[in-house]
């Protein structure tokens, strides 16, 4: 009811909304007739997909304007009754567009009608990239089948044409691929251009990725820090707010952007124009209020800069955003001298968006009561690190704090965080490793967990979000958090803390040059009218940086550390920490996708592990299966130790002196000038390649009774070192000249060299 009315005006309008209420109780609904010719009907929303107008172009083939016509007819039978569940919904959202566009675009053979499904089958394959079990191509079957049941279509067509569907509904899906695990490895590795120089990472920096190890270590170190640094800076802009009276009306989230279906398209025109006048000015007058509140408080500490690069980060463009933080760092008045639209952003932010900054402001202003307001970054930085501690994808939203358990000094002082939840798919509840609370991880937690339930002790609640799916997109939200982290004193923080542990920013610098140079497959073929239909080949061939759309998900995170954690995992162990059982282990994860298990066993090892299974063990069942565990734990430590030394190691000339250890690396101390923090330097000379034939051939001759002595050191010492050994010579990694005149040394040498192994053996 409007104030401006009388109280009988009111009443009146009351009396007439309760007329109209009883008239449509008494009309009843009818549905929209199925029309069998159509070429066009909408296809209705259907949970994530949007609605849909799907369109027959060429009306002269009698096939293709029948199967639309089945197609449109299951459709009406799905959305138009309650026969069918939601999912078949779904089914019609996702398959029936994709198959409109193919069939639009090729000729139905006329000696071959029947095969139009098939076809259909293999150009999603091919075209798309995807599994055969991703085509559509059951989920076309089904609706074609459907479609035979709906009365007005089946009565609209003749027994031929009744004939040709359900001879389609006859042919048979291909085989489903083979599940392969989507590892971080994978998902960077796609993306290889980023070995070049000029636009990429570089070579050195790419071969990191072949390790889930260091990949796993770099995401960990930059989630655990970003999230720590920005909940820091938003305590210290929740300070700043209160101490200079910026009151919440001051911050209020701007005004909503006009909706075109609100206005005809001249008026939309005016408003629009209205509206961005509106805000670029508003976004503008609120950064020289804050410059001025900034330069006025006393010794700004790290955390309230950060807070501002943050807030200049999430409210400007990329262009804008560096030129805006210089302004504001020298406290030089922002100028407007950018176009509006290519220094401010409208669109909201994941990180300190205006309604974020303003959701701090009322908390501020409210003694601190109630929960702190949590950015959709933090979410996503938590959900990352539940990832890397092996949380199941699905099952991370669901975590309470309940979930979690918080082991106390006396005085009260948390020192350990320790995490049970019950897994969804095993049906069974896992535990987690203990986390250390003065760690940069434990720290960020223990805040998270404070802001999401008002510090209460126990609290039932859901601890965050539903995952989003984030885009590569330089314009996506995500974007603005990488161009943040690469470029403010943020990067400086995670730095610090990836040398203290011999890490490298691997994945920053990669999802950098991903963002600004990767282009996705959409955005390569739009426009391109010139192609009938731009499939994934074209793409991958014509463009220079292609890139995956979305970025990798909680589970693919999940399952690299899984894989990075492969070296400490043995079946006898007292706790399994991995959010699986141990056979779950050995079936799911340790196989060809795992790459610290794949090609865990070169030459040597395969001649001595096959020389232990003959000559050694037993062939009782019970023995064979202790044998087949150390086996594979022993693959494990191998191509874990292989992947860290080669991705590492760097062959150096020796001229830059230094002494060498008994296999020709230089010291640890030794650095070279603009190398990563792990590197590893290993001398190119002769006596280095000697030095490896005599190991190699040392182990070839005394590994029986190494494997009876020290069976330990051989397993997990020996074997791993002599792996990466072979693999150097093989691959010839030495010069020819090192490699010739070292095989000569050992050769002229090899009865007088010192023997190795003399302390396990005994001798």
């Amino acid at each position: 009811m409007e104030l401006n009315k009388t109280p009988e005006e009111n009443e009146i309008e009351l009396k007439n909304k309760k007329i109209i209420i009883e008239l449509n109780k008494k009309i009843g609904v009818e549905s929209i007739p199925f029309r069998p010719n159509s070429t066009k009907f909408i296809i209705p929303k259907a949970t994530k997909f949007n609605e849909n107008l799907v369109q027959l172009d060429n009306q002269a083939c009698a096939y293709k304007k029948l199967i639309f016509s089945s197609l449109h007819a299951a459709c009406y039978q799905v959305f138009s009754t309650d026969m069918f569940a939601n999912y078949m919904k779904i089914s019609c959202a996702s398959a029936i567009p994709s198959f409109i566009n193919f069939l639009n675009n090729i000729v139905i053979s006329e000696i071959k009608p029947a095969t139009i499904l098939k076809d259909y089958e293999t150009y999603r394959v091919i075209n798309h990239g995807v599994k055969t079990q991703s085509s559509n191509l059951y989920s076309i079957i089904k609706l074609i089948e459907i479609s035979l049941s709906v009365k007005p279509f089946v009565d609209s067509i003749k027994v031929e044409k009744y004939r040709y569907l359900h001879t389609l509904t006859n042919t048979k899906v291909a085989p489903p691929d083979e599940k392969k695990q989507y590892t971080l490895e994978r998902w960077f590795s796609f993306h290889s251009w980023l070995r070049r120089d000029d636009i990429g990472v570089g070579n050195e920096m790419f071969n990191r990725i072949a390790s889930p190890k260091a990949l796993i270590t770099s995401l960990r170190i930059t989630t655990e820090i970003s999230l720590y640094q920005i909940q820091e800076a938003k305590y210290a802009l929740i300070d700043f707010i209160k101490e200079n009276g910026i009151a919440p009306y001051d911050l209020s989230p701007p005004r909503l952007q006009p909706s075109k279906k609100d206005f005809s398209t001249e008026v939309f025109k005016v408003k629009r124009a209205e509206w961005y006048s509106y805000i670029y000015n508003l976004i503008w007058k609120r950064f020289i209020s804050f410059q001025k509140k900034y330069f006025t408080t006393q010794s700004p500490n790290s955390s309230l800069t950060l807070a501002f690069e943050i807030i200049l980060h999430s409210w400007c463009q990329k262009l804008g955003a560096a030129s805006s933080v210089d302004d504001f760092k020298n406290n030089t008045e922002l100028t407007r001298r950018f176009n509006d639209a290519e220094r401010f952003r409208v669109t909201g932010s994941c990180l300190f968006s205006h309604e974020m900054v303003y959701a701090l402001a009322v908390y501020a202003h409210s003694d601190r009561v109630g929960v702190v307001p949590v950015s959709d970054a933090e979410h996503m930085f938590f959900q990352w690190m539940m990832a890397i501690q092996t949380v199941q994808g699905t099952d991370i939203a669901k975590l309470r704090l309940s979930n979690f358990r918080f082991i106390k000094r006396r005085n009260g002082q948390v020192t350990h965080i320790e995490c049970e939840y019950f897994k969804g798919r095993s049906d069974n509840y896992h535990h987690l490793k203990s986390i250390k609370a003065n760690s940069y991880m434990g720290k960020s937690l223990l805040s998270f967990f404070n802001d999401r339930t008002k510090g209460e002790v126990y609290d039932d609640n859901l601890l965050t979000i539903k995952s989003k799916t984030i885009t590569t997109t330089s314009k996506g939200d995500f974007a603005q958090f990488i161009r943040l982290a690469s470029t403010s004193s943020l990067r400086s923080c995670i730095e610090t803390s990836l040398k203290k542990y011999n890490a490298t920013p691997v994945v920053l610098d990669a999802l950098h040059a991903i963002i600004e140079k990767g282009v996705n497959r959409n955005a390569f073929i739009y426009g391109k009218k010139d192609i009938t239909m731009p499939n994934e080949s074209y793409w991958l061939m014509n463009c220079d940086t292609p890139a995956r759309k979305f970025l990798f998900g909680l589970s693919t995170i999940k399952t690299s550390s899984v894989h990075a954690r492969s070296d400490g995992f043995t079946p006898t162990q007292l706790t399994n920490y991995n959010s699986h059982t141990n056979e779950t282990e050995r079936n799911s994860y340790l196989t060809k996708s795992n790459p610290e298990w794949l090609n865990n066993c070169g030459r040597v090892t395969r001649a001595v592990m096959q020389d232990l299974q003959i000559n050694v063990y037993s062939p009782s069942k019970s023995e064979i299966q202790s044998f087949n565990s150390e086996f594979i734990r022993v693959g494990e430590i191998i191509e874990m130790r292989k992947s860290e030394v080669l991705s590492r190691l760097k062959i150096v000339t020796g001229k830059e002196g230094g002494t060498v250890d008994s296999l020709g690396f230089l010291p640890k101390t030794y650095q070279v000038q603009g190398d990563f923090n792990d590197q590893m330097y290993l001398v190119d000379s002769p006596e280095t390649v000697m030095r490896f034939h005599h190991y190699i051939h040392e182990v070839e001759t005394k590994h029986k009774q190494l494997s009876e002595q020290a069976n330990e050191y051989l397993l997990f010492s020996v074997l791993p070192t002599v792996e990466w050994m072979a693999i150097l010579l093989a691959e010839r990694k030495f010069s020819e000249k090192s490699l010739k005149n070292g095989k000569d040394l050992y050769i002229k040498y090899a009865e007088i060299l010192p023997s190795h192994f003399s302390a396990q053996l005994g001798s």
